[in-house]
Formats: structure tokens, sequence, C-alpha cells
């Protein structure tokens, strides 16, 4: 089966401990409806996978605020702590303000949330949610990701 063109690019935020696996639905979603993830650094920390190899940033905030970037993915990162956490919350109110969604993904859906004052976070049970100006809407399967990637 053919791949699907890439039309658009959508931002996908790297940061210490994030959670792989949790990702392969998401970007198989995204690659489905020719949006292809550009990684984006939050710290200054190596950016890598658990099996060691090295991945180099192709997006930045500049281009949230030109409209280069048609959405921002934030998977769940298990030692993220403080690690790049200004640089996050300025990636995320960057994407508010220029009307990007977000698609927070486990526990960076509350991260999400809180960050941008938003009172509905992760709700439980759900992958994640999609936050597109004041609100934030469960993402509960699958399905609700393939949806969310054909509207960017």
């Amino acid at each position: 089966m053919p791949r699907t063109p890439i039309r658009a690019r959508a931002g996908l935020v790297m940061r210490p401990g994030m959670d792989w696996q949790g990702l392969t639905p998401v970007e198989q979603a995204f690659q489905a409806e020719g949006v292809s993830l550009a990684p984006m650094a939050v710290s200054n920390a190596p950016m890598s996978t658990a099996q060691g190899l090295s991945i180099l940033p192709t997006a930045t905030v500049q281009d949230l605020e030109s409209g280069g970037l048609v959405g921002l993915v934030v998977p769940e990162a298990s030692d993220a702590g403080a690690a790049g956490q200004g640089e996050l919350d300025k990636l995320m109110a960057t994407a508010r303000e220029k009307g990007v969604p977000i698609l927070a993904l486990g526990e960076a859906a509350r991260e999400a949330a809180t960050a941008l004052g938003l009172n509905n976070g992760r709700q439980p049970g759900a992958i994640g949610s999609l936050i597109g100006g004041r609100e934030a809407t469960p993402i509960d399967s699958p399905d609700q990701v393939a949806l969310a990637a054909a509207a960017l």
C-alpha cells in the first residue's frame, strides 16, 4: 500500500523519559493523514531513544510562531521533571496563542492543562487530551487520535 504524501508537519515534543511505545499509534494515525511529526527539543539534554539512537530536532518554537506546524504532540514522559519545563510551557502557550491544537498524551494531558490554566486535564481511562483554545477534549481511543490527525 503506498504511503500518504506528506502535506503538513506537527511538532513532536522530545523530552527525557518520553513514552516511545505509546507514540506508535499516534505516529501511524498522523502519517495516514499526511502529517509528519517533526521533533522539537525542550531541553539541552541529548535526545535519544531507549535504544540509543540520537534524534536531531527539525522544528522550533519559531515554526509554531510562523504557522509552519499544524499541531503539537506532547508525549508522556516518565522522568521529565523540571528539565525543559519552561520551554515546554512556552511551546504550549505559543501553540494556543496561534490556534494550533495540542495533542497531549498520558500524564502530559494533565501537565498541559495545568500549564495552560485549564480545569479539565487528563480524564480517567483516556489516552490523552486534544487541547484547542480554552478546552481540552478527552481522547479515549486510537480512532479518536485518527480523527484528531484528520482534523489538522
